[in-house]
């Protein structure tokens, strides 16, 4: 009888022990979430997506516990979103990228700065989550109906070199007539490089949908 209760007791202490390894891993992981966008640096761009269109902003840091936002942009004019609009908002970070959804909860009429509500459980995606591939480097594309290579490619996003001087906020249109593709997508990051004797730019590219599947008989042919 003892041994049966000495038994139950380990049993018990055991699955005690894995919910608390449980639940503190997850603590951690809720902070380190929390913790990212406290390393988001000042006037870092921004990408917001609503049920009406897709915007582009500049973080400008935490308003005691909410967050706050330059004037949002679409297509280089300024937007007044309203009090109670539901958002998805990426940030770009070394690594990959934060996204939360939330509400803006004020503006400001004469700045055009809004506040919106900060996420207790944003995304983080790190880059290296994701399968990248360079099996197709060297495609050419078209960035907002420039000359464009690719570099390597996942399905939530690529990088390529270009001739034009894109910046970290730019949204662009991506088409691929190799997959005969064609897709929106804005700019992370951007650093100049040289493409034979000439200045370039490298990018880093997140697609606002994911990329269709490949075709297959560019997959094959990619083989052969």
């Amino acid at each position: 009888m003892t041994s049966a209760l000495q038994a139950i007791q380990i049993v018990a202490l055991s699955f005690m022990g894995a919910l608390a390894a449980g639940y503190a891993v997850t603590v951690l992981k809720l902070s380190k979430k929390r913790h990212a966008l406290d390393q988001v640096e000042h006037d870092a761009p921004v990408r917001m997506k609503s049920e009406c269109g897709m915007y582009r902003a500049r973080f400008l840091g935490a308003q005691g516990k909410n967050l706050l936002f330059s004037s949002p942009i679409l297509r280089d004019a300024y937007v007044p979103l309203r009090v109670g609009l539901s958002l998805t908002i990426e940030i770009p970070r070394p690594k990959g990228v934060i996204i939360f959804r939330t509400q803006v909860i004020h503006r400001d009429p004469v700045t055009h700065t809004f506040v919106v509500a900060r996420p207790s459980d944003p995304m983080v995606l790190d880059r290296r989550e994701e399968p990248r591939s360079e099996r197709f480097a060297g495609t050419q594309v078209s960035l907002n109906e420039e000359w464009g290579e690719l570099m390597d490619l996942s399905v939530n996003g690529a990088r390529f070199q270009t001739f034009f001087p894109f910046s970290a906020g730019d949204v662009i249109k991506v088409h691929i007539p190799l997959f005969h593709a064609c897709v929106l997508g804005w700019v992370l990051d951007a650093s100049p490089i040289d493409i034979g004797a000439r200045t370039g730019t490298m990018i880093r590219v997140r697609f606002v949908d994911p990329l269709p599947p490949i075709p297959i008989d560019v997959v094959l042919s990619n083989f052969n």
